[in-house]
């Protein structure tokens, strides 16, 4: 599972960490010259994109 924050690293660093094949990525998905990345890291690791849950947000 990959878990993606653009700016809580700390936090998401340490969720992927509680997974068994956890892996944090950090990008910005409303830049979109970081969403690509994104899924390219996640095709690196894994071999493949099952599903995506697009979960985007912000507070203030």
């Amino acid at each position: 599972m990959v878990v993606n924050s653009s700016s809580s690293r700390q936090a998401g660093i340490d969720v992927a960490s509680s997974l068994s094949s956890g892996l944090y990525v950090q990008a910005d998905v409303s830049d979109a010259t970081q969403s690509p990345a994104l899924v390219e890291e996640t095709i690196e690791r894994f071999g493949r994109l099952d599903v995506l849950v697009d979960n985007a947000g912000f507070t203030r």
